[in-house]
């Protein structure tokens, strides 16, 4: 285990030119740096050579916290070559002055993507500190972007380890540039099995096997969690509590092709929820309270709706026209376009068609919040505009300035080389056919373990990992009866980052510090 040490040690970059330049040749028995430190030089150049560790004081929970921070990269070995494969970077916070530390609960903590970093639930929901968000998410932060306390952090609960899969934020393979190096780490089962690998080596670097584990994993991170579940029990180690943040579990409840209409059933209550947001359903609908609107639409997608769907081309013209008038009382679109489209639409045409009529369009990630334009475009989607550039900031900031750690290396926000290289077909449950879950993973790890408790965190706003989906997902495991009251769901009125809203944050801190109590039986 390398030396940790207070502070920030950086082998700077232009030292290492001047070594170049002056063209000192290396000895023959000296190996490259590339074979002797696995990464290239110009990578370690970028990075502080040792752990860095700096110790803070915060209020979490109405609770006094000392902690540390850790901010390092894991390195990975090739378990048959002993070979490093690359460099998780992760920052690890744990309280001091426990009594008996090897025993607190440690969550590890990571977002989705694939290849998003772990920002968003480090800086807007657990972490010790939060970056800038105004009126609950609805209004853009204005510049400069600095992190505050977060007062919700999970720390007075647990410690904390926040994780960047290969291929973002700072975490990179042992050959950077190598078009290929990636493909060992850029998959379903390829990602569960080295994320598993830095827990492992998490929990012996820091002598913290007999704590009781938790995960929590936001979007793609429930098919990351779902898959450990029971790949961590396959290496020795026993999940006490997974949390699943707005998860997505299966992928054939939540995209739509010519054949699979599922989809379209589970996203008809969150289109409903977001034009009742807007004001956008006829008057006796609109002065209901949103919760009844919601039942409302899912009895019409579970009824109507869905036979309509099953008959596909078969479908009698008067009944289309029935159901399209349905369609249009639940979601504020005109009957005719649900008619050109055959009843289908998907959540990114009803995003840039509901407030078409302003030259605005919603966000996917969050339909209460809006931008200015005539059609979606995910690339402006106004949540990431919002959350995207003024956090990374924030925490880049906070990085250098209070965790002390300082490279050169940029930090990635969205690792798109990771997500268009994906190997789904290792997450597919029938082999190369199907669609890609981790669902019989979780079901695995229920099974043989009758403790474990699994929370759920939804967004009724949400319209990318609908509620109606991921609780059809979940509702999949094969376990025993009693089991089932293990898994626990819960609906907040924001979005996908239910978290950026005040309210639902608070009582998002609220249920799980009941979750906790619960698994640890507090």
């Amino acid at each position: 285990m390398r030396r940790r040490k207070e502070g920030c040690a950086v082998l700077c970059a232009a030292a290492l030119l001047v070594v170049l330049l002056a063209g000192r040749a290396p000895a023959e028995d000296t190996p490259p740096e590339e074979e002797r430190f696995g990464m290239s030089s110009l990578a370690i150049a970028a990075f502080p050579e040792e752990a860095v560790v700096t110790r803070h004081k915060g209020t979490f929970g109405g609770r006094s916290v000392a902690y540390s921070a850790t901010a390092d990269l894991m390195p990975l070995f090739d378990d048959r070559t002993g070979d490093e494969r690359g460099r998780l970077f992760y920052v690890a916070y744990q309280a001091e002055g426990v009594k008996r530390p090897e025993t607190r609960p440690i969550t590890f903590v990571y977002n989705g993507g694939p290849g998003s970093p772990s920002l968003w639930l480090h800086m807007a929901a657990f972490g010790p500190m939060r970056g800038p968000i105004v009126k609950d998410g609805l209004e853009s932060p204005r510049p400069p972007y600095t992190a505050v306390e977060n007062p919700e952090s999970l720390l007075d609960l647990t410690d904390l380890v926040f994780i960047d899969p290969v291929g973002a934020g700072f975490s990179q393979t042992s050959s950077p540039g190598d078009d290929d190096s990636g493909h060992a780490f850029w998959g379903v089962w390829e990602d569960v099995q080295w994320v598993a690998e830095f827990i492992r080596l998490f929990l012996s670097r820091n002598d913290r096997w007999n704590s009781p584990v938790f995960l929590i994993g936001e979007s793609y991170g429930g098919m990351r969690s779902c898959g450990l579940a029971s790949h961590l029990q396959d290496v020795g180690v026993e999940p006490s509590g997974i949390i699943l943040v707005a998860p997505a579990v299966s992928y054939g409840d939540l995209e739509p092709d010519s054949a699979n209409d599922r989809p379209y059933i589970h996203l008809l209550p969150s289109m409903t929820a977001t034009a009742w947001y807007h004001g956008k359903l006829p008057s006796a609908l609109q002065e209901k309270p949103l919760e009844e609107a919601v039942v409302r639409a899912r009895a019409f997608a579970a009824g109507p709706y869905r036979d309509a769907l099953w008959q596909g081309a078969a479908l009698p013209a008067e009944t289309l026209r029935t159901v399209a008038d349905g369609l249009a009382e639940l979601t504020g679109l005109p009957a005719s376009l649900y008619i050109s489209r055959n009843l289908r639409i998907d959540h990114a045409f009803f995003a840039g068609q509901l407030l078409g009529a302003e030259r605005r369009f919603v966000s996917i990630y969050d339909g209460r919040i809006s931008s200015h334009g005539w059609e979606y475009r995910v690339w402006e989607d106004p949540l990431m505009a919002r959350t995207g550039a003024p956090f990374a900031t924030a925490f880049q900031g906070y990085l250098q300035k209070d965790l002390e750690y300082r490279t050169d290396w940029g930090y990635r926000l969205s690792g798109n080389e990771a997500f268009h290289n994906w190997n789904w077909i290792s997450g597919m449950e029938n082999g190369v056919m199907g669609y890609p879950n981790t669902i019989r993973e979780l079901e695995l790890a229920l099974r043989r373990n009758p403790w474990l408790k699994v929370f759920v965190a939804m967004g009724r706003y949400d319209l990318i990992c609908p509620v109606d989906a991921i609780v059809y997902s979940l509702n999949r495991i094969d376990v025993p009866a009693e089991s089932l009251g293990n898994v626990t769901f819960r609906s907040y009125p924001a979005g996908h980052m239910m978290y950026i809203h005040e309210e639902s944050l608070k009582q998002l801190k609220k249920d799980l510090s009941a979750f906790y109590g619960e698994v640890l039986g507090r």
